[in-house]
């Protein structure tokens, strides 16, 4: 897979992608639906023996 992003949306140190300066839009299921991904929020991870623990 290859493509092209400007150096402006790069991070020269870390070389990370700024994805909410990109503004991307992703296609949804069904016809003609699109959504942004503009409102961000963060959950914490849990380790798989917290996980394992609570599927039994």
């Amino acid at each position: 897979m290859r493509f092209h992003i400007a150096d402006a949306l790069i991070d020269p140190d870390r070389l990370h992608v700024d994805t909410q300066a990109m503004g991307l839009v992703a296609r949804m299921h069904g016809a003609g639906w699109y959504t942004r991904s503009t409102d961000l929020f963060q959950l914490t991870r849990p380790a798989y023996a917290q996980w394992a623990n609570c599927q039994a």
